[in-house]
């Protein structure tokens, strides 16, 4: 009899922490790097999990771009790319996973300085590594990124967001 009481309550419990997993997230946030020029962007982020561990994730950039070595007048970024990210648990309670993702998408670029001007739209592939910190539905998504497009190498990104999932 106490096991039919035990299942009867083991059992409905169980099931709700397998759901309990959050499948999805949306994240904002910034980046500073240099990508052929000096950029600073806001992000939107939003995030699907395929599988344990492993997400499909889409990344909209809008910022502004200068010149790295002169005084730029005006300046424009916008990035639009997906990929996929894996999460990796660092100890047992998935207070921080380490998170490498590989991106590929579009951006583009384009400022005036006093000497010259400079303006590119072009395919691009991203390289992440980065950090997923925090409790199981606020994050804090530290990390760096190195970028290549059709010229090769051309650039390394720093940025952070805060995240929520369910």
């Amino acid at each position: 009899m106490r096991t039919i009481w035990l299942t009867l309550l083991l059992v409905p419990a169980l099931a709700a922490s397998a759901r309990a997993e959050p499948d999805h997230y949306i994240a904002g946030g910034a980046m500073l790097g240099i990508d052929h020029a000096f950029d600073a962007v806001a992000t939107l982020e939003g995030g699907e999990r395929l599988g344990p561990g492993t997400w499909l994730h889409g990344i909209l950039e809008t910022g502004t771009s200068a010149g790295i070595d002169e005084a730029t007048e005006s300046g424009e970024y916008f990035a639009a790319r997906a990929g996929l990210e894996w999460h990796i648990a660092i100890g047992t309670r998935d207070i921080v996973e380490l998170v490498p993702g590989v991106d590929l998408g579009v951006r583009h670029y384009a400022y005036m300085a006093d000497d010259d001007a400079a303006s590119g739209i072009s395919p691009v592939a991203i390289g992440r590594l980065g950090f997923d910190i925090g409790s199981r539905a606020l994050r804090f998504r530290p990390g760096l990124e190195v970028s290549f497009d059709d010229q090769g190498f051309t650039g390394i990104n720093a940025n952070a967001a805060l995240a929520y999932r369910w």
